[in-house]
């Protein structure tokens, strides 16, 4: 014989408009599902007040990261990475109390890259300032390449050194440049990864020859004939890259994101 209890839960429930399926209140053990199930009949009727009241703690965060933010599988530097952006997210520095900086969970996330969609005081840094961002700190891992080669393998050359150390740095650029300022790869990474050293292989080339000339002819140290050549570089590299990017030049980071 069913409980008075278990009996009024189920008279309740039919009463609820377009709910047809008998729920058996009574025979759950878990109060968190009972307060799904009529969760869900007080959505079935438009009935407010059957919803259950839940806390900010347990909503989820409006912005959706890759990863869960509660995750213990989250690798360490994603969460280190993920608290300094909710910190500074958090900071209000101007005048109207907006936050000192905004967007930057999209970039963690892979959904914009930082010149889409991070603002500083709500405004929006020009694109061309996170590739000089992009590119400084890939130069330090061209230099730290060069440097490896010149010391450690004993590579006399500085035109060699440089050429090597460019290639092998066009797959880290690659992807500085995706989250930083292009966006998205078209087509996926690896057909942009080949259209990025098919373009730069151009650039390579001609940069090698620069710093055969700057080394041989005017007698340039090393490492001065590297800063030289990779001032010119970097700015060529620019508009190569906005034409690669999207293959008609319209690079996604150019998209506006309010």
């Amino acid at each position: 014989m069913d409980s008075p209890t278990k009996t009024r839960s189920r008279i309740q429930l039919r009463e609820v408009r377009g709910l047809s399926a008998d729920v058996e209140v009574g025979e759950m053990t878990d109060p968190n599902t009972s307060k799904n199930n009529l969760s869900a009949a007080g959505i079935a009727s438009g009935d407010s007040s059957a919803l259950p009241n839940e806390s900010s703690s347990t909503r989820e965060h409006p912005k959706k990261f890759y990863h869960s933010s509660d995750s213990s599988e989250n690798p360490a530097i994603y969460r280190i990475i993920r608290e300094i952006i909710l910190f500074f997210h958090s900071v209000k520095c101007c005048s109207d109390r907006r936050p000192c900086m905004s967007g930057a969970e999209e970039v963690l996330a892979g959904n914009y890259s930082a010149s889409e969609s991070v603002k500083f005081c709500n405004a929006k840094p020009p694109q061309y300032l996170w590739y000089m961002l992009s590119g400084s700190l890939c130069d330090i891992f061209q230099f730290g390449i060069d440097y490896f080669f010149h010391r450690a393998m004993n590579v006399e050359d500085p035109s060699t050194c440089w050429a090597l150390s460019f290639t092998i740095s066009i797959s880290i650029r690659h992807s500085f440049h995706r989250y930083l300022v292009f966006g998205a790869y078209e087509g996926g990474y690896w057909n942009s990864l080949l259209r990025m050293y098919a373009g730069y292989s151009i650039i390579v080339a001609l940069s090698t020859i620069f710093n055969i000339y700057v080394t041989k002819v005017f007698n340039i140290s090393h490492y001065i004939a590297w800063v030289i050549t990779l001032l010119w570089t970097g700015i060529v590299n620019y508009f190569i890259l906005k034409k690669l990017w999207s293959f008609n030049g319209n690079a996604h980071g150019n998209s506006s994101r309010n």
